[in-house]
């Protein structure tokens, strides 16, 4: 007796997601990029200006730790800061 998998679009959908998890992993070592470095790049093109506490939120990462990132990024020219208008006036 054969048994049919019901099991196959999960199984498929697991299949593709690791190559695609493959796929990102080589094109982020070819690039130097770590998945932290990734993730910001990944919300400034999503969501265009934010700030420092923004992306940190998206990504659930620090502001401290997301100034080091930024600073990493902004010295491989792959994003430049600028000062966000004050509105306190």
């Amino acid at each position: 007796m054969e048994r049919k998998c019901s099991n196959l679009p999960f199984l498929l959908l697991m299949q593709t997601s690791k190559v695609i998890h493959e796929r990102i992993k080589e094109e982020m070592a070819k690039n130097k990029l770590g998945i932290t470095e990734f993730s910001v790049l990944e919300v400034l093109y999503r969501k265009e200006k934010q700030t420092i506490q923004q992306i940190g939120k998206s990504i659930l990462i620090s502001s401290g730790s997301m100034t080091y990132v930024i600073d990493k990024l902004e010295q491989r020219s792959l994003l430049s800061r600028h000062a966000c208008p004050d509105t306190n006036e």
